[in-house]
């Protein structure tokens, strides 16, 4: 490199950041990884120019290993437990990265296999500088999970849209949040590889879900499925994400539940091992960390948004979104999703299921023109009748309104009104009930008299009568 051409600009800013990579970390791992850097106190000249580095060899291989080895040899530092030896080697050099630029001239970052050079065997390596003003801790970041035996999570096959689960994950989009300053923590799968959580799982029919943010702390959901064709290397991860619980994570695309599927087994004939070992861990007809979305865009498309979370645009976690990749049904289904405290709480069912929504029942109690129902006593004050439906499944939109004899809208009653009954009905289907209070959509009063609802639940229609005596 001709000297003068590429110099380091802001040594104090470099320090800065790698303090911050050890302050990621430990939020990150709960306290359980501490980094400790040492810096070299002198700047170290390259023996060729930065253009050279980042070219390829007749391999198609980057040359940035050639840097690192030249940099190990000249600060004179040698893998080990002894004094004065490390762990591994970050070469932080002046100008910008590939990763941003796409200069030709550039050196992309990244971890480097290096043939053994004073034991070390793999390096990392990093600009000072990012291009459109972005900040290099992301990338710092990023390529220290690589350090720790993380793969991508973007798929590494040169395609043109190369992100699979959008900001999400430090190790996909998740680098550039916030333009690189506050990027996002790895996913929960990450998380689980390496120790950090261990996650809790669930039995019986009908659990009761309480998750806190996991920028504080390992609470994390395993989900086994019951119809996968491997129930012990595909199943699901649940977690809550939030913007305010960490000094990281500020910038996500949005906050809430984030359910992943994963799948560690076989894929189009590629082992877990082999993807890994390749660095294609995201690269097949399915993923194996895939993100399953509340709505009806997946941020591989769009780097994610803000109703990926559940609950988003859907309320129920249910079919197809809860199946393995066979096409079983699961009988799985999360909802009453409700956030307080800085918490979350909901339902996770594991009933069988049938493929579509059918309304098995419908029914209100006290009816006086109806068939005894066991009044339930515990009920908000003012409840003149509760509505009551079984589903065959949970619905992903229903809603219900009431009319009097003469067809005339008297209440209309939304999705989010509709109460999921934690206990299943006795043959196993999902239950939902409304406390209705004897009033219309003004708040009056209504008279005494015969009325009728109609339920509507994912376009299935069911009609019941029910009666107002005071």
């Amino acid at each position: 490199m001709t000297p003068g051409a590429y110099r380091i600009q802001n040594r104090a800013n470099i320090l800065s950041n790698i303090s911050k990579i050890a302050s990621f970390y430990s939020e990150a791992s709960y306290g359980q990884l501490s980094l400790s850097f040492t810096v070299m106190p002198s700047t170290y000249l390259a023996n060729r120019e930065m253009s050279y580095y980042g070219a390829s060899d007749n391999y198609g291989n980057e040359l940035g290993d050639t840097l690192i080895r030249e940099m190990i040899t000249k600060a004179g530092v040698s893998k080990g437990t002894g004094a004065g030896q490390y762990d591994a080697v970050i070469v932080l050099h002046a100008g910008y990265g590939n990763e941003s630029t796409s200069s030709g001239g550039d050196i992309w970052s990244a971890l480097y296999s290096l043939t053994t050079t004073n034991g070390f065997t793999e390096g990392m390596i990093a600009s000072e500088l990012e291009g459109s003003g972005a900040s290099p801790l992301g990338v710092y970041c990023h390529e220290m999970g690589h350090q720790l035996g993380l793969p991508d999570l973007y798929a590494t096959d040169g395609r043109s849209n190369p992100s699979r689960i959008g900001g999400w994950c430090l190790m996909d989009m998740g680098t550039w949040l916030n333009n690189g300053f506050n990027p996002s923590h790895p996913s929960a799968w990450c998380k689980q590889t390496l120790g950090w959580a261990t996650p809790s799982s669930i039995s019986g029919a009908v659990s009761s879900i309480n998750l806190v943010p996991a920028e504080t702390t390992a609470s994390l959901l395993k989900l086994d499925i019951p119809t996968a064709t491997d129930q012990t290397k595909e199943y699901f991860l649940i977690e809550y994400r939030s913007k305010t619980a960490g000094a990281f994570d500020r910038s996500l695309p949005g906050e809430g539940v984030l359910i992943w599927h994963i799948d560690e087994g076989t894929i189009d004939g590629t082992t877990l091992n082999d993807r890994y070992q390749m660095n294609t861990v995201n690269n097949y007809t399915h993923s194996t960390v895939d993100l399953v979305p509340a709505d009806s865009s997946h941020p591989m498309d769009n780097n994610g948004d803000s109703t990926d979370p559940w609950p988003g645009i859907k309320n129920v976690f249910s079919t197809p979104d809860s199946d393995p990749y066979n096409g079983q049904v699961s009988g799985i289904n999360s909802t009453g999703f409700a956030f307080a405290s800085g918490q979350v709480n909901f339902y996770v069912t594991q009933i069988a299921a049938s493929n579509n929504v059918s309304i098995d029942k419908a029914l209100n109690y006290p009816n006086p023109s109806g068939p005894d129902y066991p009044v339930n006593p515990v009920k908000p004050n003012g409840t003149l009748t509760t509505l009551v439906f079984h589903f065959t499944r949970a619905p992903q939109d229903m809603n219900v309104v009431i009319y009097n004899m003469a067809g005339e809208k008297i209440k209309s009653v939304a999705r989010e009104m509709l109460l999921f009954s934690a206990a299943p009905s006795g043959n196993y289907r999902w239950v939902y009930e409304y406390d209705w209070n004897g009033r219309n959509d003004e708040g009056e009063e209504v008279a005494p008299g015969l009325y009728f609802y109609r339920v509507n639940a994912d376009g299935k229609i069911k009609v019941g009568k029910l009666a107002v005596a005071r």
